[in-house]
């Protein structure tokens, strides 16, 4: 647990982004909507909250933002959208991250959240086992798809991953070789936008993929 915000800034922050130049950027004059901190290799403002009395158990979160805290949140991220020739768009999204008890959680800033309130598949429940480093994190989960034409859940599920991988650098996402059958169980019902699957799940596979063809020296 931390004494306050800037406890948990110095000692959780700072060191888990030691490798992306992180900053206190608020002040008392921005302080009624401006992020507490920005990452500057990431591209990316972070709001800190410091809850102790939560677990990561909770299966919801209400998180003590002040007015114009999300407001600030969805404006860079409808600042920062991005059409590509996919059938899909895409946006850099802000982050919180609140200490609580037995660990940490980091929300994603995917949408407005009504009364505060938080549940998956926006949050992300952060423990000292994880195997992530907290930078390549966020360069992997630190976007907000859009798919414009849904089909099916394997034409969402390969639009959103080749969206990723386009982002990411793999601009031939055509060229890319792997199938709907590698990842998933096929016979699944029709897709609806207001289904969507889990973005943890497909963020991490187009990770995966980007690792072996890229970062392994598979692609040049």
């Amino acid at each position: 647990m931390y004494k306050s915000e800037k406890d948990f800034f110095n000692k959780w922050v700072r060191p888990m982004l030691r490798n992306c130049n992180v900053h206190r950027v608020e002040s008392a004059a921005t302080a009624p909507g401006f992020p507490d901190s920005y990452a500057q290799g990431i591209n990316c403002f972070i709001e800190l909250k410091n809850v102790p009395e939560y677990k990561l158990n909770k299966e919801s979160f209400t998180v003590p933002w002040r007015p114009g805290q999300q407001a600030f949140a969805i404006q860079e991220l409808m600042n920062k959208t991005f059409i590509i020739e996919l059938g899909a768009s895409y946006s850099k999204c802000s982050w919180t991250f609140m200490a609580v008890k037995d660990g940490v959680l980091l929300i994603k800033h995917n949408r407005f959240f009504a009364d505060n309130k938080v549940t998956a598949p926006s949050i992300f429940k952060w423990t000292q086992d994880m195997e992530y480093n907290l930078v390549t994190f966020l360069k992997v989960h630190g976007y907000v798809i859009t798919i414009s034409s849904q089909t099916s859940t394997a034409d969402y599920r390969i639009k959103y991953i080749k969206t990723l991988l386009h982002i990411w650098g793999i601009l031939d996402v055509s060229s890319v070789d792997f199938t709907y059958e590698d990842w998933f169980d096929d016979g699944e019902v029709a897709w609806i936008s207001m289904q969507a699957s889990d973005p943890w799940e497909l963020e991490n596979i187009a990770w995966e993929i980007y690792r072996n063809e890229v970062l392994n020296g598979k692609r040049n």
